[in-house]
């Protein structure tokens, strides 16, 4: 089964949502190639507390790979940064609402007392806390996967045509927001005077998307405007499902008109600061000529 971010457990768990753990990171990423009888799932996994990767280390834990398709599937991972699952096509069936998610699963009795990355909260009785084989010890965020998508965390794509009527159109699909252009400057690496307008694009795209995502996504119970991103079980796009699983990592709770530009702030890695490096630098340009 697949764990979503409310599920209790009666011991400390480690996700990216969890508060029994210090600064919890577990990410995880997925690329898909086949051939004409096999699926092949490239696996690359983050995982940074130091506990939890001594116990997958040592043999007291494993990683396993769940797969919610038609039903729940079950696959090892071997190693803790980049694996590779195989799957006969005739055991799997990819779809646009596939579900994926790592686990880390106790193999012995697993006795928390060496465990520093714990909560404060935890030392004065982390001696006393064991977990039984066959527990869960980590699990990461899910992400939904369509076989036709290589890298289900990628959310722009960009394209040049000269013939729209506009710099730019900001295109909301199912799985990812297209920005078209009409001059190749804008996305050029090597055009330092066009990156702020570059910038500020990406910056208008997120703001088109959220907005989008809690319309799409708010309840009606919910003040106007204002999603708590705990109560989205099964966003309504693929796009959405990427832009929950990004701000759950950057520990968003909840998304709203008011705090639009708080968020995008934390999921576009301060695209503003960038914004305001890549203006000053061609204001520097302009006053050398």
């Amino acid at each position: 089964m697949i764990f979503e971010k409310n599920v209790n457990f009666p011991y400390p768990v480690y996700s990216n949502w969890s508060t029994d753990y210090d600064n919890p990171k577990f990410d995880f990423d997925v690329e898909l190639q086949s051939n004409t009888t096999d699926y092949f799932l490239n696996i690359n996994l983050k995982i940074d507390s130091i506990y939890i990767r001594e116990l997958i280390k040592s043999g007291k834990a494993c990683i396993i790979l769940i797969v919610q398709s038609n039903d729940n599937k079950f696959y090892g991972i071997k190693k803790l940064t980049k694996s590779v699952v195989q799957i006969p096509k005739n055991e799997l069936s990819l779809n646009k609402r596939t579900k994926m998610q790592v686990m880390v699963k106790s193999l012995q009795e697993v006795n928390m007392s060496n465990n520093s990355d714990l909560d404060h909260f935890y030392n004065d009785y982390k001696n006393e806390i064991k977990v039984d084989k066959n527990q869960v010890l980590a699990i990461s965020d899910s992400i939904t996967f369509d076989g036709s998508i290589k890298k289900p965390y990628e959310i722009f794509s960009k394209e040049i045509n000269r013939s729209i009527d506009s710099d730019v159109k900001i295109i909301l699909e199912d799985d990812k927001i297209r920005l078209v252009f009409r001059d190749e400057k804008v996305i050029s690496p090597d055009s330092a005077v066009d990156k702020e307008n570059y910038y500020l694009y990406i910056y208008a795209a997120f703001q088109k998307a959220l907005m989008n995502f809690i319309r799409l996504e708010q309840r009606t119970d919910c003040e106007m405007d204002e999603v708590y991103l705990s109560d989205v079980v099964n966003p309504q796009t693929i796009l959405n499902e990427k832009l929950l699983n990004l701000m759950q990592a950057k520990k968003v709770d909840t998304l709203s008109v008011e705090n639009l530009d708080s968020v995008i702030y934390k999921i576009s890695d301060n695209v503003i600061s960038k914004y305001n490096e890549a203006l000053r630098l061609k204001l520097d340009i302009v006053d050398g000529e």
